[in-house]
Parts: structure tokens; C-alpha cells; sequence
């Protein structure tokens, strides 16, 4: 652990730094009033309260880790000092020595950026708000009939959007940060012996992730007598996340679980410091904090809590003794103690399924499904959740905070989450996609991404009489084919089936589209007119109704509007078709001609009439981004790209972009991984970037030329250092 600490804190210290600063609501100490509401969001969320609080209840055996960890770290940092790493020189401090509480805030700021589900539930119900309740219901990603609002519609209007500031404010921050839209499409995938070409089990995972740099991944292999664990670790937390060790492998995609609720609490009008609560007034918890702010004084912030945790209303503006009638507070699974570092130490030392389980049943947030393979040949899956009980299903739109009926009733047992060991069809697949049916008697999430990369996987997978190597994952976790566009396809074709000579060069497109074998490559041009026409398709459909904000904050969550897109197409006639800006009732084809005119005018303005321009690589590209890279001229220092990208949303490659500034790709492939359970363990694997965090060093981006162009790192388990390994010898302090 003193190692592990020492040799993450030389290769990205100033990551960990940030990060931590960020968590903490700190940033303003060094970028000023610029960073002043992120400071009091999070201080206000409180991921350095939930982490305090962790501390204090955590198992010897894992604040023994965490404690050894930061002594590595601060090895470094007194052995460093005069040579830190350029970003601490260019905002003019050095790092502060590290702590257990550090690490720990590290984990959970990691669980609020993976986290879908608050994002949801603050953009529908500022959707609903504008729109109301009959019409949001057709956009809703699941909405099971028959089941009513809780609160009847004017009622409900009028807190709908109490919890906008939140929003806006988190978005800030992610645009800031890099993560500026919340797709992502993480894969992972397992075959027993009887369907490999080796007779042994092999694991794939990549996990998509914003793309950054320094990569949100350090690899690292772990030898101490007696085990060996390599994989993916994060900067700042002691355990390897997805890896192997010599006795079993696992991988990790996102479960997408609805783990967190907003609720409207109506405050007394008088003082605005109690909040009503099953007809009976309680007082508010308050919290009084100061955020120092680099080059002014002092701001001081009062943190406001009820029972469903803190007033989120708060972050943007001073407080207004409640003059609203209603405020918004957050209930997250974040927000609870738990042991994710006994999580991953168990899982890290298992030797067996038993073990690996007793592991996965230490993990809470965010929900991650664990896809598992050993040496003996098993597979299997654990959905690995702290998954609240709810009474209703309908958790996607704020809550009545005084209504008791609202409450989480504890948590769905270990043994009750979805898991499967030995399937008979001899894979496991997962990619983020909806992990049970109706019957499960559980709400888990209506936040799944479209089934198209699933679709995929249980395509090739489930082949009868085919055997995999380690080198076909390589080429599946390259594969570009899309189901959804090959869905979506045909209904250009039917809204044009006797319009075509009406499209300028429509022969020509029509050409590209019927010919198209829906991989979204560099070189195709079929791929570049399905994009552009799908941004389109989505503006024209919602953005009359929703308004430019609304549609923005929407279309941020990618999956969902592509799912209900999707379903709109099929059912053929909504309202959401008609342009409620024209005297017209348009229909669905009516919108869908419109938007494949309006991406050819696109793409002839930008790439110009000679079609053979229009290449998916000259419009999708993709860069990995590093915080300072955000300003000119030091993006060209610290940036790396851009590139011609492959793939996109619904792809297993899924380089995705941000609806709202197509095309360039921010959501990605964070790693890539195999591994074969069998003989001498060969594995592939590769990052983004490199393992270096200083801008200027050999291995700061030594890997990307292998990442974009399909390529890994190889070798065997337990194999001996390569020829182009340095060495760092660390002698006990004497």
C-alpha cells in the first residue's frame, strides 16, 4: 500500500490533488470567485461529510490501508518538493500531505459524476413544469400504466422545478471538468471453456467514461507473497477496480441505478427554518461553513439538511428565508456509510465465487454490475447496488418531501439483487442495458441505454457452435455496427418513398443510405448523414415544446431521448411531432423529411457538394482533454488530439459527443481489457492516454496511437518485466 500510494502520487499527484480540492469544495482557494459555486455545491451536497462519516465507521482493515496509502503519498510529496508537477507551479501552491478521508472522497466524488439518476429526475421535472404531466408521460424512458402522479397535476407544477439551480450548477461544473453530457456505454462480456478456442474462461471489459487526460485509469500489478492482482486502478484510491488476479478476473459497466430522489419541501413562511413533514413542522439541521476564495475574503455558507438530506436549492443563491413556497432536497445513496475499500480488498485477495460475492456485497455506489470469470472455468454476474425500496415506480420526477408514502423503505437485500452463476448459453453480457423484466419485484432504474449495443453483443456471443479467442474480443470491442440506426433507417426511406426526386441529390443519398451496413467506420459517408439527420430529428420533434434550455438539459442525457425517440418512430403518431410553432399538424414523416433536409443543407455548408467529403472522420473526431486545456494556447500543450474517431452512440465502440455540439466525441473507451483465464494468463489491455499525469513526460500519451487505432499492450499474468520497464526501489525510512 506505502508503494501503491508512492507511485500514484509521482504520476498524478496533481489529478489527486483536484480531485480531492473538488470534493471537498475547495477549488475557490485556487481559481477565486470562478469556482465559488461548485465550492458550495459540494459543500452543500457534502461528499466530505458522507466521507468524514465513513472514516469514522470504517473496518480496521480497510482505514489500515487507506492510512499505509497515504504514507506512500506523502513519501512522495517530501521527497518531491522543489519539482512538483507544472499545473501546481502555474497556480502557484504545493499539495497538502494526504489522508484516509482523502481517498475516500476521491470514491465517492467518482459515485456523484457516475450518478444519471439526479440528473433525471431535476430535467423532467423542469420538463414537466413547462409542459405538464399528460405530455411529459410520452417521454418518459419507462411510465408503467395505470399508474397515477402522486400529486395531482396544478398541485405538482408548482415545485416541479424547484431543484433547477442544482442542475445548472452541476452542469457548470461538468463542462468545466470535461464531462459536459452524461452518456456512456460501458461492455463487458465473459464466455466459459466449452466457448472459448483456449478450453479456458475469458473476460473483456472496457469501461466508457468521459475522456480526459491525465486518464481517469492507472494500470497497475500488485505481487506480494503469496497473490498477484493487476488491472485498473484510480489515482488516490488503493485497490485495483476491474482486473484479475491469480485466481479469478472481473469487469464493470454501470448498473444506471435510480439511487438518489429530489424531494420539494415546503418550508414554514414566517422564519423559513422548519419544514413540514406528515403535517407536523420540524426544524431545519444547520450547518455553518466558510469557503476561502483566492485573491477575496472568506464566503460564508450555511448548509440547510432535512430528513431526506441537504436543501439543494441552495448552491446557486444566498439563502431568501424561504420566500418560495417550496425548496428541493436530495436523498443519495452516497450520502450512506458503507466499506467500499473492504469491497474491493475482498475482491481483490478472492480465490472463489464465494469470495468474490462476499466482496461484491460490500459495494454500494455507484452501482456497478460485475461480470466474473476464474480458472476453473466459471462465470457469472452480481448486480452490486445499495438499491433503495421504494413503494411507487414513478421516481423520476420530484417527490412530495411531506408526504411519508414518499420514504425509502431500507434497501433490497444482498441476496435479492439480480446475479447469475454458470448460465447455460455460456456467456454473460452486459451493457448497461435493462437488467430484469416487469416481474423482478424491485424498481432498479428506467435509465437503461437503448439495447443496441446488447443486441450486439447477444448477437455474436450467442452464435451457436462458435468459439472465441482473446484476438475476436479484440475485434468486438471494435465493432462499430449500430441495431438502433438500423432501426431508424427505414423511416427515411418510407417518409421519401415517393418524394425522393424532391431531395436535392436525393438518388445519390438514397444510394448511400440503402447500401449502408450501419457501421459508423471513419471512411463511411452513410454514417455522417445518419448522425446529422438524427441531431436534426431530435431538435425538430422536442425543442419547439421544450424550449432551447429545457431541450439543452434533455438531450444532456443521451440514452433516454434516443430510447423514446425510438419509440415515438415506431408508434408512428404523437403530439410531440407537431411543430407547435406552425399553423400545421405535422406527422412524424413530415418531421422526419425536414430533418434529412435540413442535415444534407448541413452537411453541403460545411464539407461542400461533393459527397465524398462528408466521411464520418472528418466530422467525429475526438480529443482528451486535461482541465487547463480548456483556454488557448495552452489546449495545444495540454490536450491530446484531435483524431478521426469511429463508432458513436449505440455502437460497442461508442465514441459518443454531446447532442448539442455534434460531433466531437467526449465519451469513450477509458480502457480496454482481456483477459484469459487459461495457461499462462495472456491479457490485453490498454489506456487512452498513458500512465504519466506531467504533460511533458515520455508517458503521458504514449498509448494512443495503440488506443485509436485498435491496438493493446500484451502479455502473461505474472510474467516477468519487460526490457522497456524503469525500476523505483523504495527502502523503509532508516
Amino acid at each position: 500500500m506505502v508503494a501503491t500510494g508512492y507511485v500514484h502520487a509521482q504520476d498524478r499527484m496533481w489529478q489527486m490533488d483536484i480531485g480531492r480540492r473538488a470534493g471537498e469544495g475547495r477549488l475557490s482557494e485556487l481559481f477565486g470567485q470562478a469556482t465559488l459555486p461548485f465550492d458550495r455545491m459540494f459543500r452543500i451536497v457534502g461528499i466530505r461529510r458522507s466521507a468524514a462519516q465513513i472514516v469514522a465507521r470504517m473496518s480496521p482493515e480497510s482505514l489500515d490501508r487507506l492510512r499505509w496509502y497515504a504514507d506512500g503519498v506523502n513519501a512522495y510529496i517530501a521527497s518531491a518538493r522543489g519539482r512538483y508537477p507544472v499545473e501546481f507551479d502555474l497556480l502557484g501552491y504545493e499539495p497538502e500531505l494526504w489522508t484516509p478521508l482523502h481517498s475516500v472522497i476521491i470514491g465517492r466524488l467518482t459515485a456523484w459524476e457516475l450518478n444519471l439518476s439526479w440528473w433525471t429526475d431535476l430535467t423532467y421535472g423542469s420538463i414537466a413544469g413547462r409542459v405538464g404531466l399528460d405530455r411529459i408521460v410520452d417521454i418518459m424512458p419507462e411510465y408503467p400504466a395505470g399508474v397515477p402522479p402522486i400529486v395531482p397535476s396544478e398541485e405538482w407544477r408548482a415545485y416541479a422545478s424547484a431543484g433547477l439551480p442544482y442542475l445548472r450548477t452541476a452542469q457548470a461544473y461538468a463542462a468545466v471538468s470535461g464531462s459536459a453530457s452524461l452518456n456512456g456505454g460501458s461492455n463487458a462480456w465473459a464466455v466459459a471453456p466449452r466457448r472459448s478456442t483456449t478450453g479456458s474462461a475469458i473476460l473483456a471489459n472496457d469501461t466508457h467514461l468521459q475522456l480526459e487526460s491525465p486518464s481517469r485509469w492507472y494500470e497497475m500489478q500488485m505481487q506480494m507473497p503469496g497473490s498477484c492482482v493487476r488491472g485498473m486502478s484510480m489515482a488516490g484510491v488503493p485497490a485495483v477496480v476491474a482486473g484479475r488476479n491469480d485466481s479469478i478476473a472481473w469487469g464493470i459497466t454501470n448498473v444506471m441505478a435510480d439511487d438518489a430522489d429530489f424531494y420539494a419541501e415546503q418550508l414554514d413562511s414566517l422564519t423559513g427554518s422548519h419544514y413540514l413533514y406528515n403535517g407536523q413542522w420540524y426544524p431545519l439541521t444547520l450547518l455553518a461553513e466558510e469557503i476561502p476564495v483566492r485573491g477575496d475574503s472568506a464566503r460564508s455558507l450555511l448548509v440547510r439538511l432535512t430528513r431526506h438530506g441537504p436543501i439543494v436549492t441552495d448552491i446557486t443563491t444566498p439563502l431568501q428565508r424561504g420566500k418560495s413556497p417550496y425548496v428541493a432536497s436530495m436523498r443519495w445513496t452516497g450520502s450512506e456509510v458503507d466499506d467500499q475499500f473492504l469491497a474491493f480488498t475482498r475482491i481483490n485477495r478472492a480465490g472463489s465465487w464465494d469470495e468474490f460475492t462476499a466482496g461484491v456485497r460490500e459495494f454500494a455506489v455507484p452501482g456497478q454490475n460485475f461480470v466474473y470469470a476464474d480458472v476453473r472455468g466459471n462465470i457469472g454476474y452480481w448486480c452490486g447496488v445499495r438499491l433503495p425500496v421504494r413503494t411507487g415506480r414513478n421516481s423520476l420526477l420530484p417527490l412530495p418531501g411531506w408526504d411519508p408514502s414518499t420514504e425509502w423503505r431500507g434497501f433490497v437485500p444482498f441476496g435479492r439483487l439480480p446475479h447469475r452463476f454458470n448460465p447455460p448459453e455460456g456467456y454473460i453480457a452486459t451493457a448497461n442495458n435493462r437488467i430484469v423484466d416487469g416481474s423482478y419485484p424491485y424498481h432498479i432504474s428506467d435509465l437503461w441505454e437503448p439495447p443496441s449495443r446488447i443486441q450486439r453483443l447477444n448477437e455474436v456471443l450467442g452464435r451457436k457452435g462458435d468459439l472465441f479467442s482473446v484476438q475476436d474480443f479484440e475485434r468486438l470491442q471494435l465493432d462499430t455496427y449500430s441495431y438502433y440506426a438500423r432501426e431508424i433507417i427505414p423511416y427515411i426511406v418510407e417518409a421519401f418513398h415517393d418524394s425522393i426526386g424532391t431531395l436535392p441529390g436525393g438518388d445519390r443519398v438514397f444510394e448511400y443510405l440503402r447500401n449502408w451496413h450501419y457501421r459508423f467506420t471513419t471512411e463511411d459517408v452513410a454514417t455522417s448523414i445518419y448522425q446529422e439527420f438524427l441531431v436534426r430529428l431530435l431538435r425538430n420533434t422536442f425543442a419547439d415544446e421544450m424550449g432551447d434550455d429545457l431541450f439543452h438539459d434533455w438531450v444532456l442525457l443521451t440514452n433516454i431521448p434516443l430510447r423514446v425517440m425510438a419509440r415515438l418512430l415506431a408508434q408512428g403518431t404523437s403530439a410531440w411531432f407537431d411543430d407547435v410553432r406552425t399553423p400545421f399538424v405535422e406527422t412524424r414523416d413530415d418531421i422526419v423529411r425536414k430533418s434529412l433536409r435540413e442535415a444534407l443543407a448541413d452537411l453541403r455548408s460545411q464539407w461542400g457538394a461533393d459527397t465524398r467529403n462528408w466521411r464520418w472522420g472528418n466530422l467525429h473526431t475526438v480529443s482528451l482533454r486535461h482541465p487547463f486545456g480548456l483556454r488557448k494556447p495552452l489546449d495545444r500543450i495540454f490536450n491530446v488530439g484531435p483524431f478521426p474517431a469511429s463508432g458513436g452512440s449505440t455502437a460497442l465502440v461508442s465514441f459518443e459527443y454531446d447532442l448539442n455540439k455534434p460531433f466531437d466525441a467526449t465519451v469513450g473507451p477509458s480502457f480496454r481489457q482481456i483477459f484469459d483465464m487459461g495457461g499462462e494468463g495472456e491479457f490485453r489491455s490498454v489506456l487512452p492516454s498513458g500512465q504519466s499525469g506531467e504533460v511533458f513526460h515520455s508517458h503521458y500519451a504514449d498509448q494512443t496511437s495503440l488506443w485509436l487505432n485498435g491496438g493493446y499492450r500484451t502479455g502473461v499474468f505474472r510474467g516477468p518485466a519487460g526490457a522497456e520497464m524503469e525500476r523505483l526501489l523504495l527502502e523503509p525510512g532508516r
